[in-house]
């Protein structure tokens, strides 16, 4: 052979986004003048470096050369012992070439991101948020989650409170929040807490979060107090005094018509024996009888039977994920369709770029006979994970369709893209007599229907999840946090 090669460090350790140097040693054994090209083969591309990548030796004469190995920070670089070799091959006689061979083990790492949507929730009771937990390592972190408040004045419930999230991939925790006190009236006050996520084996991860206490009694109840207070007193104590005085009054009025007639009958009685006693004049006094009578009228209101229909739909909390895998240089798709009997309100929406590749994303709504209208638009090349609130929120009724549509760019490993959904879903009630026949709704987890399709000549594939209620989903997604 023409040449010599020696790896002064086979065994190499490095963590992702970090680099780790060994030097190569390059001998020339042939007697004539030769260029010699260096290169690193059995890493993946763009783990390795070479300085200077060819070195011209004189013979017998020999040069040092820098490999540099530099794994990336991403959830696809494996934590695991990766065989590599250091060729070189000489320009005059290329099948002459020579290989020295090591072995790089990189390390696992943990790295955790979380946030809490919405920011801020809101409630006279209670309150209810989503903690997202995105782990960008390349191993699955075992998480548990407790809430913290300084002042002691809410407390803080995880559900569940333990999770294990896969490497590159989004884990959602449901988080509910009592007040310690209740407030009956007055302005809303800010509680202020934090949610602690603390992995085996990394460091803990703190995200604050704040509850907006509302009034239990809203503005003006005050008001409406007092006067139902005033209506009380008058319908107690008022009103049935003035009712006996004005009953005093006629009773008086009727004893006196009553002593006034009793006089005039002996007035009449005296003339009477005043005319018997005249024998020859007869006078006849007409007699006046004064009558007195009381007639009462009572009025019965009438009366208003009130039938109520029971309601015919139940509004559920929702939450649900698409994620589309795109070969490089293709373009892909994944959707669920929302039953026909259902409605979704859908108000934000988590994005992620799990790959951290290159491309467009477009999250669409399909109505039957309508073009698709772009609910969102995203650059995948400056996009890791961000959410998006949707004011006024995304109303899908029944037979709509939610599609994810990715174009992955060529010269890339394949794009892998998550978006998950939260909001509200309204359902028939069972027995309400909705169409369908039985009569009986189902739970959105088995009611919306999901389909993946890729373009021709190219393969994506895709899941989707959705499910009501306030349960974690087991796939990235996003929801909304509410209050009682």
């Amino acid at each position: 052979m023409p040449s010599t090669v020696v790896l002064r460090e086979p065994e190499l350790q490095v963590l992702p986004g970090q680099e780790v140097t060994s030097e190569v040693g390059v001998l020339n054994t042939s007697d004539i003048v030769e260029q010699f090209n260096l290169d690193v083969v059995g890493l993946p591309e763009g783990w390795a470096t070479v300085e200077p990548p060819s070195v011209s030796l004189f013979p017998g004469a020999n040069e040092t050369v820098l490999v540099r190995l530099h794994p990336p920070d991403e959830p696809t670089t494996e934590a695991r012992i990766h065989p590599f070799a250091v060729r070189v091959v000489p320009t005059n006689a290329p099948g002459a070439s020579c290989v020295e061979e090591g072995r790089l083990t990189v390390e696992e790492s943990i790295q955790l991101a979380t946030e809490l949507l919405p920011e801020v929730a809101f409630g006279r009771l209670r309150g209810k948020q989503v903690l997202a937990i995105d782990n960008r390592g390349n191993i699955p972190a075992e998480v548990s989650i407790v809430g913290t408040d300084a002042a002691g004045a809410v407390r803080i419930l995880a559900e569940p409170p333990q999770v294990v999230v896969p490497s590159g991939r989004t884990q959602l925790v449901q988080i509910r929040i009592k007040p310690v006190q209740r407030i009956f009236r007055g302005p809303m006050r800010h509680r202020q807490y934090t949610v602690v996520v603390n992995p085996v084996g990394g460091e803990p991860v703190d995200t604050d979060g704040v509850l907006t206490q509302r009034p239990l009694l809203p503005k003006g109840a005050a008001i409406l107090g007092i006067a139902a207070a005033l209506a009380g007193l008058w319908l107690l104590l008022l009103k049935p005094a003035i009712k006996n005085t004005a009953v005093q009054g006629a009773n008086t009025a009727l004893t006196q018509q009553s002593a006034q007639t009793q006089a005039l009958s002996a007035q009449v009685a005296n003339v009477n024996k005043q005319v018997t006693a005249l024998s020859t004049t007869t006078t006849t006094v007409p007699t006046t009888t004064t009558t007195s009578s009381t007639t009462t009228t009572t009025t019965l209101p009438p009366t208003t039977t009130t039938t109520v229909a029971p309601p015919t739909t139940t509004t559920k909390p929702f939450q649900g994920q698409l994620e589309t895998v795109v070969q490089p240089g293709a373009t892909g798709s994944h959707s669920f369709t929302v039953p026909t009997d259902d409605s979704v309100s859908l108000s934000s929406v988590l994005v992620q770029n799990v790959a951290s590749t290159r491309g467009v994303a477009r999250l669409e709504e399909l109505v039957p006979g309508q073009p698709p209208q772009t609910v969102l638009a995203l650059n995948l090349a400056n996009l890791n994970a961000q959410s998006f609130p949707l004011s006024p929120p995304l109303a899908l009724a029944g037979g709509n369709v939610l599609s994810l549509v990715v174009s992955c760019n060529g010269n890339q490993p394949a794009c892998d893209v998550s978006i998950s959904y939260g909001g509200q879903i309204t359902q028939p009630v069972s027995g309400s007599g909705s169409t369908g026949g039985s009569g009986s709704s189902q739970p959105a987890s088995t009611g919306p229907s999901s389909t993946g399709s890729s373009s021709t000549g190219s393969s994506s594939t895709g899941t989707t999840s959705s499910s009501p209620g306030s349960g974690p989903s087991g796939s990235p997604s996003a929801a909304s946090g509410s209050g009682g």
